[in-house]
């Protein structure tokens, strides 16, 4: 009976230590998916404004086709507004494309498919 004493005493250590290490790795998985909700949120806001500003530069740029068609502006003028309305509209992609990747990061967090649409508050 006394050497099996030492071994229920190591054991009921183990347990305390086994007990520790999955709160932590349960905390670390929570920080992990809090920060990407907050990421998610943020690049969603961050797509809803470039959404915006392609929108209002395609218009311009609309516009400028019109006023160069009717002679009212230049070609140089054209190009320059072109050229904004497609660096607006590659930096709208490159954050949808973010956006889509920290998404599917946060399902894989919370242990759902990738197809998943998970709404957040």
């Amino acid at each position: 009976m006394i050497p099996f004493l030492p071994k229920q005493t190591a054991a009921r250590k183990n347990f305390g230590a086994v007990d520790l290490d999955v709160a932590w790795q349960e905390w670390q998985i929570a920080m992990n998916a809090r920060a990407a909700v907050y990421r998610v949120f943020s690049l969603d806001a961050q797509v809803a404004r470039a959404r915006e500003a392609n929108e209002g530069l395609q218009q311009s740029t609309d516009a400028m086709r019109k006023a160069t068609e009717a002679h009212e502006k230049t070609v140089l003028d054209l190009a320059a507004v072109e050229s904004a309305s497609q660096d607006s509209r590659a930096t709208m992609l490159a954050l949808q494309q973010e956006f889509e990747k920290q998404r599917l990061g946060l399902n894989r967090i919370l242990g759902v498919e990738p197809e998943t649409d998970v709404t957040l508050r």
